[in-house]
């Protein structure tokens, strides 16, 4: 038989991964989901966030956008789907990095960047934009994520699978960067 631990001597354990963990969690690079509209999508973000000691991911959900209509109409197919009582969980997809991420909801483009400059006046706040994207679509230099200087807060910002970011993210970040696909 194994041996009973106690509830005394479990939680101070507990409480000292939670602090080891949090303690080693880094603030100033910020994952923004610009109306991301697939649940699974929006979970490996967040899983890959996790791993790699991320501790903060906003979320922008504006009403009548074009993604944000996709992703309410999944969401409202999510709920009726858990009401008929079937395996399936909104936050799912995402396992168990919820409980070590801080999810910031956000209606509108300029509500998270203001979050995020109350939190740092100096955050950079850059979008995502596709390698091809033509020079009216992007605002100056586009530079390569691996060729990004991290040295002072910075908040990458992802968008819509199918829209890409919002005008309204994009008129408002301070520049673009590009995700090398290779293959």
């Amino acid at each position: 038989g194994g041996r009973m631990v106690g509830v005394d001597s479990l939680l101070p354990q507990r409480l000292a991964k939670f602090q080891r963990v949090a303690g080693n969690r880094l603030s100033s690079l910020r994952v923004v989901l610009d109306n991301i509209s697939n649940q699974g999508n929006k979970g490996a973000v967040m899983r890959t966030a996790e791993a790699l000691g991320l501790l903060n991911v906003h979320i922008i959900t504006t009403p009548n956008s074009p993604g944000a209509e996709h992703a309410m109409h999944r969401a409202r197919a999510l709920e009726t789907r858990k009401k008929e009582k079937k395996e399936w969980q909104t936050k799912g997809a995402a396992g168990g990095s919820y409980k070590w991420l801080k999810i910031h909801q956000h209606v509108t483009a300029e509500e998270c960047v203001e979050a995020l400059r109350t939190q740092d006046p100096l955050y950079r706040v850059l979008c995502a934009k596709p390698e091809d994207a033509t020079r009216d679509e992007v605002r100056g230099d586009v530079v390569h994520l691996h060729k990004l200087d991290f040295s002072s807060p910075t908040a990458l910002v992802f968008g819509n699978e199918k829209f890409g970011v919002s005008p309204e993210m994009s008129s408002i970040s301070d520049g673009d960067f590009t995700v090398p696909m290779f293959g």
